[in-house]
C-alpha cells in the first residue's frame, strides 16, 4: 500500500515539474521558484458597427459606416444634403424630427447602433445664370442650380467666351465689375439673377505725359474698361490742372484728375500745367471799377445795397488779400458794405450752430426796402460728404433770409490739388472728382432759389495759383488748397461783376 502511494506522488511530481517547465518555471538553487516567462490567454477583442440611413430607413449611407472596437469614441458625420431640406443632425428612431446627435459630435460606442437622418423641409431658391448681357443659351442653362433656402452655393466658372477672359458674376447686366468671384460660396436667400462679367483680352496703352511730352507714366488697361485719371502733385511756380490730348496747354484741360475714361484705343495725354506768373495781378484801381459799380447794377438789375460772403478759411484769406491792398483806404471804398461771415475749418455744423445767427444779424442791420443784400455762400470745402445736408438747410434758411430781402447765392466749392493736399497730410476728403460733384448735386438741388456763381469753371478755364498763406501775403509753399492773393482778387472780382449783371 505504502509503495502504491509512493509510486503515485512520483507521479505527480513528474507531472508537476513537467507543467511548470512547460509554463517557463524553474527551480533554483536556493530552492524557490523561478519564472522566466508568463504565457496568458486573452479574450478576443469585441468591434462594433454603426450604421446610417436616411430618414424612413429605407436608404443606407453606407460610406459612411463606421466600425471601432467597443467603448472607442467616434466623430459622426455630416448629414447627407438633400436640396429644399435642412439638415437637423441624428436620431435612433426613424422618421424622427428632433435630432438626438448633431453632426460632428463625439459618442462613445459601446455597442452595433443604426442612427437615421434627421431633415426639416424649408424649400428652395433658384439660381439663374445668363450671359453679361442678359442673354441665355444652353451652357448658362447647364449651370441653373436649385438651393436650399438660406443655403450655400459655390459659383461655377464662367462659360468661355472667345476674346474675353473671365472676371467673375453681378446681380446687373452688361456690368464692368464683378460681384462674386468664380468658385465663391455664398448664401442663397432669394432666387437670383447672377450675369457674366467678363474682360476683353486685348489691351491698350495710356500714356500720361508731361506738359512737355516726356513720358510721365504708362499703363496698360483691357479694352472697354475704364480708367479714373490720376491727379498730380503742383511743381513750384506751377498748378496741375487736368489732361489734354493737345501737348503744352496751360489751361482748359479736356479732362481733370478723377474722370473716368473709357479706353478702347491707345490714348496718349498730356499734362495740362498753369504757370502761376503769368497770372493777372490786379490793381486795387481794378478792383475798385468793379467795387463801384455792383451796388447800381447795369440797368436791368437795380444793383445791392450789401454783400455778405460766408464761408472758412478760404473767406478769411480773400479777405485779409483785400485789406493788404491798401491798408486804411479800403474801409471806406474797396471793402464799404462788404461784410465776410466765416470759421476756419468748419463747415454746415458751425453754419447752424453759428453762423446763421450772424448772417441774420447783418441783414437785419442793413435792411432795405429799395435793394437787397447779396448772401454769397462759400462752404463745403471742409465737409463735401454733406452735400444732401447742405441742400436741405440751404432750402430750410431761405424763406427767413429772402423776409430780410436777401437775395441768394451758391458759390461753387473751387480747385483743390489733392496730391498736394495729401503729400501735406491734410484730409484726403477734399478729391478733385468729390468737390465737382459736391457742386453739381448741391446747385442743381437748389434750383432758383439760390443762383449759382461758377468761379470753379472760371478758374479752371484761365488758371490759377495756391499758396499756404493765411496772412494775406504770399509764402513760398504751396498746400493745394488755399489760393495766391492773384487768385483771391480774381475771385472776389468774378463775384461783383456777376452781382452787377445779376
Amino acid at each position: 500500500m505504502k509503495n502504491k502511494t509512493k509510486r503515485k506522488n512520483r507521479i505527480f511530481r513528474v507531472l508537476l515539474a513537467t507543467m511548470l517547465i512547460l509554463f517557463g518555471v524553474s527551480f533554483r538553487n536556493d530552492g524557490k521558484i523561478g519564472i522566466s516567462g508568463v504565457q496568458s490567454v486573452q479574450a478576443a477583442t469585441k468591434n462594433v458597427v454603426v450604421r446610417f440611413w436616411n430618414q424612413s430607413g429605407k436608404t443606407s449611407y453606407s460610406k459612411l459606416r463606421i466600425k471601432v472596437s467597443a467603448g472607442k469614441k467616434i466623430k459622426l458625420p455630416a448629414v447627407p444634403a438633400i436640396t429644399g431640406y435642412k439638415n437637423l443632425g441624428w436620431s435612433t428612431q426613424k422618421n424622427d424630427t428632433k435630432a438626438v446627435y448633431a453632426a460632428g459630435k463625439k459618442i462613445r460606442l459601446k455597442k452595433n447602433i443604426n442612427l437615421y437622418a434627421v431633415r426639416k423641409k424649408v424649400g428652395i431658391y433658384k439660381v439663374y445664370f445668363y450671359d453679361n448681357t442678359g442673354s441665355t443659351s444652353t451652357v448658362f442653362k447647364k449651370l441653373n442650380k436649385a438651393v436650399t433656402k438660406n443655403g450655400y452655393l459655390t459659383l461655377p466658372e464662367l462659360p468661355q467666351k472667345s476674346g474675353y477672359k473671365a472676371v467673375g458674376w453681378s446681380t446687373k447686366k452688361n456690368a464692368s465689375q464683378a460681384a462674386y468671384t468664380e468658385g465663391q460660396k455664398i448664401r442663397i436667400k432669394k432666387n437670383i439673377k447672377l450675369y457674366a462679367v467678363y474682360e476683353s483680352d486685348t489691351t491698350f496703352t495710356v500714356a500720361l505725359c508731361k506738359n512737355n511730352g516726356t513720358v510721365y507714366k504708362t499703363e496698360n488697361v483691357a479694352s472697354g474698361s475704364s480708367y479714373t485719371l490720376p491727379s498730380v502733385r503742383n511743381a513750384s511756380g506751377y498748378t496741375f490742372m487736368g489732361w489734354d490730348i493737345q501737348l503744352g496747354k496751360s489751361t482748359a484741360p479736356r479732362y481733370e484728375a478723377g474722370d473716368t475714361i473709357t479706353v478702347n484705343s491707345n490714348i496718349k495725354l498730356y499734362a495740362v500745367v498753369f504757370n502761376r506768373s503769368a497770372e493777372e495781378d490786379l490793381t486795387l484801381s481794378e478792383l475798385l471799377q468793379s467795387a463801384s459799380s455792383w451796388k447800381i447794377g447795369n440797368g436791368s438789375n437795380r444793383g445791392y445795397n450789401h454783400i455778405i460772403f460766408v464761408g472758412d478759411s478760404r473767406t478769411n484769406r480773400m479777405q485779409r488779400t483785400l485789406q493788404n491792398l491798401n491798408s486804411g483806404y479800403y474801409e471806406s471804398n474797396l471793402l464799404r458794405d462788404i461784410d465776410f461771415v466765416y470759421e476756419e475749418g468748419k463747415g454746415l455744423e458751425w453754419l447752424k450752430s453759428q453762423g446763421m445767427n450772424s448772417i441774420l444779424s447783418i441783414a437785419e442791420e442793413n435792411y432795405s426796402v429799395l435793394k437787397p443784400t447779396a448772401v454769397i455762400f462759400n462752404l463745403g470745402v471742409n465737409d463735401p460728404g454733406n452735400m444732401y445736408d447742405y441742400i436741405s438747410y440751404y432750402q430750410e434758411i431761405a424763406e427767413s433770409l429772402q423776409k430780410k430781402n436777401c437775395k441768394l447765392f451758391f458759390m461753387s466749392v473751387n480747385p483743390v490739388n489733392s496730391k498736394t493736399i495729401e503729400y501735406l497730410g491734410k484730409n484726403a476728403i477734399r478729391k478733385e472728382e468729390v468737390i465737382r460733384k459736391f457742386n453739381s448735386v448741391v446747385c442743381s438741388a437748389l434750383g432758383s432759389t439760390f443762383e449759382y456763381i461758377d468761379t470753379y469753371s472760371y478758374l479752371m478755364e484761365n488758371g490759377y495759383g495756391t499758396n499756404i498763406s493765411g496772412t494775406g501775403v504770399d509764402l513760398p509753399d504751396d498746400d493745394g488748397l488755399h489760393y495766391t492773393t492773384k487768385t483771391y482778387k480774381r475771385i472776389f472780382k468774378y463775384c461783383l461783376d456777376y452781382l452787377i449783371l445779376h
